[in-house]
């Protein structure tokens, strides 16, 4: 499944050799997968669903106040 995000990001920023997208946790919930990612480059966590019927995108993953959490390096 990881494979083919490097792929897409290959086309820019040589993002496949610098692994951008680093899986921070997962979660197994009935039915579906659930993956937090973070974009190494800018710091920004990203939810990525997937379930029995296919995966269901990147959303940010927002805090208590509706932010978006991002790690600054």
């Amino acid at each position: 499944m990881f494979k083919k995000l490097k792929n897409v990001y290959s086309l820019r920023d040589n993002a496949a050799e610098t692994n951008r997208f680093i899986i921070k946790e997962k979660q197994y919930l009935p039915g579906e997968q659930v993956y937090i990612l973070v974009d190494s480059v800018t710091g920004v966590h990203y939810i990525h669903p997937c379930g029995t019927y296919g995966c269901g995108g990147f959303f940010p993953l927002l805090d208590d106040n509706g932010k978006v959490i991002c790690e600054k390096n």
